[in-house]
C-alpha cells in the first residue's frame, strides 16, 4: 500500500483535511460487502465468533472476520449479494447468545453505547396482494417499527403466506401480534405478525438484552 502526503488546510484555527478524489469511492465497493454485528449483552470471545462464522457462512462467501476494540465484528464476504443472502437467512444465534447483524451504512462508526432499538425479523399473515409492493410493505411494518427490507422471496412473490420484513424496533414499541390494516373503502382487516426473535428488554435502564423492571 503506497500513500501519499496530503496538505492540510485551516478553518477559525482548526486544522482539517479533505479526502483525495476516490477515496470514498474505492472504500465504497468493499464496504457494501460488509456486515457489522454486535452483542447485546455478554460477547462472545474473537476466537469463537470466528470459529461459528466460519462454518455458518465460509460456504456464503465469508472472506474474514475483524473485531474491534468496542465490542463491534465485521465479516467481510466476497459480494453484496452474499451479504444479502446471509440476512434474509437471519436471524442467526452465536452459542444462543443475542447476537444483532446489520449491513453497513454509509458513514457508521463502530462506537459502543446503550441499544434502544435493534433489527427484528417479522412476519406479516394476510395482506392483500395488491398490497405486496415497497409502499404496501413499508405501510404495514411501519406499525411494528421502522421497515429496513423484505427478504428475497417475499420481493419475488415466490411465498404469499406471509411477507417477512426485517423492521427496525424501539424499546418504547409494544411488540404486539396483531393491528388494522385501513383499505381504501374505510373497511379494515387483521394483520396478524410473528417475530422471529425477541430479546429481552430492560424497562429500567431502557436497553436490549437483558430484562428488568
Amino acid at each position: 500500500m503506497e500513500l501519499e502526503f496530503v496538505k492540510p488546510s485551516s478553518m477559525n484555527g482548526e486544522i482539517f483535511v479533505q479526502p483525495l478524489a476516490n477515496a470514498k469511492t474505492e472504500g465504497l465497493l468493499e464496504c457494501k460487502a460488509t456486515l457489522i454485528s454486535y452483542f447485546l449483552h455478554k460477547k462472545l470471545s474473537y476466537n469463537t465468533v470466528c470459529r461459528i462464522a466460519k462454518k455458518l457462512w465460509s460456504s456464503k462467501g465469508l472472506i474474514d472476520t475483524i473485531a474491534t476494540d468496542t465490542g463491534f465484528f465485521i465479516f467481510k464476504f466476497k459480494s453484496e449479494s452474499d451479504c444479502k443472502l446471509v440476512l434474509d437467512e437471519g436471524p442467526w444465534t452465536f452459542s444462543n447468545k443475542p447476537f444483532i447483524l446489520k449491513q453497513w451504512h454509509l458513514n457508521m462508526q463502530f462506537v459502543a453505547k446503550p441499544y434502544t432499538s435493534i433489527p427484528l425479523w417479522v412476519k406479516f399473515y394476510n395482506i392483500p396482494l395488491e398490497y405486496w409492493n415497497s409502499k404496501g410493505f413499508s405501510s404495514v411494518a411501519s406499525a411494528i417499527g421502522i421497515p429496513l427490507f423484505a427478504d428475497e422471496i417475499t420481493k419475488s412473490k415466490r411465498r404469499l403466506s406471509y411477507a417477512r420484513i426485517c423492521i427496525e424496533v424501539s424499546l418504547s414499541q409494544d411488540l404486539f401480534d396483531s393491528f388494522k390494516l385501513r383499505l381504501d373503502d374505510d373497511s379494515f382487516i387483521t394483520i396478524n405478525d410473528v417475530y422471529q426473535w425477541k430479546t429481552p428488554a430492560c424497562t429500567s435502564c431502557m436497553e436490549f438484552g437483558h430484562s428488568g423492571i
